[in-house]
């Protein structure tokens, strides 16, 4: 697992590389829960984690392919996967000052970007988790000149085109494309 006793943490910090184990690619796969994207080969990750006093950063970049469908053509492809980010982690929050010299103001461990570790012990699985979820494409597309499929027939546009009218826009609003408005909201005279 991503477990790293903070002792075993040395001045020159640790390289770590490897490969996302199964028990927490199944737990990635779960809260995907979408049956059409699947990992086509191994979710790499390089973490680089360095300590000073009671602060841990880590440096982390993952990598994997997932295959999808496209969001257009609904045509299935292999995207790349990939992600870099840092975490900041400490054993107890540091002491912080108000601008103007006075002590005592205070801040939550989310409101200072900072994760609280609790133990000897810091779990990495969670958050390359989570950083492996945000790095999931959104609105994928297998190109970005993807025609789409026609919303009348089905036809994929990418492979031919269809017989289909293009549909007729409602008109009644055709006169406000010329209106213009000056920055106050009023009409202006053109």
């Amino acid at each position: 697992m991503l477990t790293i006793c903070l002792d075993d943490i040395r001045d020159e910090g640790l390289l770590l590389t490897g490969e996302v184990d199964d028990d927490l690619r199944a737990e990635l796969v779960a809260r995907i829960n979408d049956l059409n994207i699947e990992f086509t080969g191994p979710i790499d990750y390089t973490l680089r984690v360095v300590r000073a006093y009671d602060m841990v950063e880590v440096d982390a970049t993952i990598a994997a392919q997932v295959e999808l469908p496209c969001g257009r053509c609904l045509k299935r492809f292999v995207a790349p996967l990939s992600e870099s980010f840092s975490l900041t982690f400490a054993t107890e929050l540091p002491e912080v000052e108000d601008e103007s010299g006075e002590e005592g103001v205070e801040l939550t461990a989310e409101e200072m970007g900072i994760d609280l570790v609790e133990g000897d012990e810091l779990d990495l699985a969670e958050p390359l988790l989570e950083n492996i979820l945000i790095a999931m494409p959104l609105h994928p597309l297998c190109n970005g000149n993807c025609q789409g499929l026609c919303p009348n027939c089905g036809i994929d546009r990418n492979a031919g085109t269809c017989q289909c009218a293009q549909p007729q826009f409602d008109t009644r609003f055709a006169a406000l494309k010329n209106l213009k408005l000056d920055p106050n909201g009023s009409k202006k005279d053109s």
